[in-house]
């Protein structure tokens, strides 16, 4: 893993021509700047160098990863990256990501997970109470839980019915705030009825991060006035996709600002860039992507790369206490 690690970093540091941060230039004005990449998309050559970056929502315990969930972490680490989070999505997957992030795979990152049931998994209701009494119980056995989620409410087509969806994130925002454990949120196309919820415990709610956030103008004012963090996924660096998400960016100040890939959702071309397995593909997207997310940020909010990797790495430790 070691001789993997540093042949990577050898070879990503080739393809970089030695600079420790992608160049900008200076002339243009920041609100040109802006202009100009809001609608921008990346297309990388290269994955632009960084160091001490953490993901906030890589997705390892996926049936994408199976087999080299632990290349991947190696990967990340070539690419600067040295803190993951890990998601649960249901009472089986937390304990696989828990399992996962105590193993770390051999590499240089630092691996964190939650524990909680996703939207997706709420389609049965009658089983609520004795799960949140096992996920009370699993989020206080270790201290690699780091957050209750990933819960939420996603009104997409495919997932359960708002009732069933509702019934879950419900009682488990009850139990974050009891316990005081900081929210990993999904919200998707049903930020009414989020708000709704989340403002009527808004005296007794914990830390709050609304992940890969994909809202408009007045969710995104919501979220901040509210005093939530916010998280930039790939959906940054798609094409068509990610130009509403770029013309926001300029709008959320860096200390409320994390990023993540999503991996492996979200891929866009060029996320594998350094991979020799499937260069050109688009999924599975993969942790050492994040550079070009953090790039992709930057660009779009008329700052200096660094300065994003940074902050948002701080704001990440802080927030998760790590």
């Amino acid at each position: 893993m070691r001789m993997l690690a540093d042949e990577l970093r050898s070879r990503i540091a080739a393809r970089c021509r030695g600079a420790l941060v992608p160049a900008r230039r200076r002339a243009a004005s920041t609100s040109a700047r802006r202009r100009a990449n809001a609608g921008a998309a990346v297309e990388p050559r290269a994955l632009p160098r960084y160091v001490g970056l953490f993901d906030v929502d890589a997705n390892l315990t996926h049936k994408a990863f199976k087999g080299d969930w632990r290349e991947q972490v190696v990967h990340a680490a070539a690419a600067g990256v040295t803190h993951a989070l890990v998601p649960g999505s249901s009472l089986a997957d937390s304990r696989r990501a828990l399992a996962l992030s105590q193993d770390g795979g051999g590499a240089e990152v630092r691996m964190w997970t939650t524990a909680g049931v996703h939207p997706f998994n709420a389609a049965e209701v009658g089983g609520v109470d004795g799960a949140m009494a096992e996920l009370r119980a699993l989020l206080g056995s270790s201290e690699r839980i780091v957050a209750l989620g990933e819960c939420g409410l996603d009104y997409s087509d495919g997932f359960p019915p708002a009732a069933a969806q509702l019934v879950w994130f419900e009682r488990q925002l009850d139990l974050a705030c009891e316990l005081q454990k900081p929210l990993f949120l999904h919200i998707r196309a049903a930020f009414p009825d989020a708000r709704r919820l989340l403002d009527g415990r808004a005296a007794e709610l914990p830390p709050v991060l609304v992940h890969c956030f994909d809202g408009d103008a007045e969710e995104l004012q919501w979220c901040l006035s509210s005093g939530f963090h916010v998280s930039v996924s790939g959906l940054v660096c798609k094409a068509q996709r990610g130009a509403p998400l770029r013309a926001l960016l300029p709008q959320i100040p860096l200390d409320a600002l994390m990023v993540e890939t999503d991996a492996p959702y979200l891929g866009w071309k060029g996320c594998r860039v350094g991979h020799a397995k499937g260069a050109k593909k688009t999924f599975p997207n993969v942790p050492s992507a994040l550079p070009l997310v953090v790039d992709a940020v930057a660009a779009a909010m008329g700052r200096a790369g660094g300065d994003v990797a940074v902050a948002t790495a701080a704001n990440a430790r802080r927030f998760f206490g790590v």
